[in-house]
């Protein structure tokens, strides 16, 4: 049995288009700074 693909929700399609490239690093950076804070708050690093 083969699992259908997962699809991106169409919300977000614009952030892969082309010259988007700043802003998604932008993101990512924002996503790892307040993840590194939460696993700080659980005491985890």
């Amino acid at each position: 049995m083969t699992l259908p693909r997962p699809q991106l929700q169409t919300k977000f399609r614009h952030l892969f288009k082309p010259g988007m490239e700043d802003l998604m690093s932008e993101l990512q950076a924002d996503v790892d700074t307040k993840w590194e804070k939460l696993l700080k708050m659980a005491g985890d690093i």
